[in-house]
């Protein structure tokens, strides 16, 4: 029969190691816990940069729009203007060879 003190001891020593073990597998899964973590947080953080810069960008392009709007309204009143001119041309040499 083998003595209860060895008997202890093996005990002990075997779950030392195991538990050694569990703390250096618990170490490495916490580390790629971290690690995962970090590379979420990057890509969080690009996101809302590219989407702060995509809320630049249209706020942008609309400022673009609505001066394009403005100066395609300026040049529709001037072309008005000047078929006015134009046909009043036209009439006043109508009048002209009239005569």
């Amino acid at each position: 029969m083998i003595p209860v003190g060895v008997v202890f001891v093996t005990v002990a020593e075997s779950c030392g190691s195991a538990a050694e073990e569990l703390v250096g597998n618990l170490r490495t899964l916490a580390e790629g816990a971290t690690k995962e973590q970090l590379a979420v947080v990057g890509k969080r953080s690009r996101l809302l940069q590219e989407s702060t810069e995509g809320s630049r960008a249209l706020t942008h392009l609309r400022a673009t729009l609505g001066e394009r709007k403005d100066h395609l309204e300026r040049l529709n009143q001037q072309h008005e203007a000047l078929l006015r001119v134009n046909q009043e041309l036209e009439d006043t040499l109508f009048w002209l060879s009239k005569k």
